[in-house]
């Protein structure tokens, strides 16, 4: 008996589960990658939906001052000072 549902699985990250590609009835992936990966190891549809592109931009850092990295420590090694 059918109930006429899909099971569709998401995978957006390695390893691959070929285990779980293999029982469901579309498999869609974030990469042509993983999409390369999948079409070698199983026989269920796949379907590649690309994620967004990450634009990286440098930021723009003016008048930078220089100065020697300072530290205050007050307490013992174990911590105890910070409870009080």
């Amino acid at each position: 008996m059918s109930a006429g549902v899909k099971v569709y699985f998401i995978d957006c990250d390695l390893p691959v589960s070929i285990d779980i590609g293999n029982q469901v009835d579309k498999v869609i992936v974030p990469s042509t990658f993983l999409k390369k990966i999948y079409e070698s190891t199983i026989d269920t549809d796949i379907t590649c939906i690309n994620d967004a592109p990450e634009i990286y931009i440098e930021p723009i850092v003016n008048n930078i001052i220089k100065t020697a990295f300072k530290c205050v420590w007050f307490g013992t090694k174990d911590g105890e000072k910070f409870n009080i």
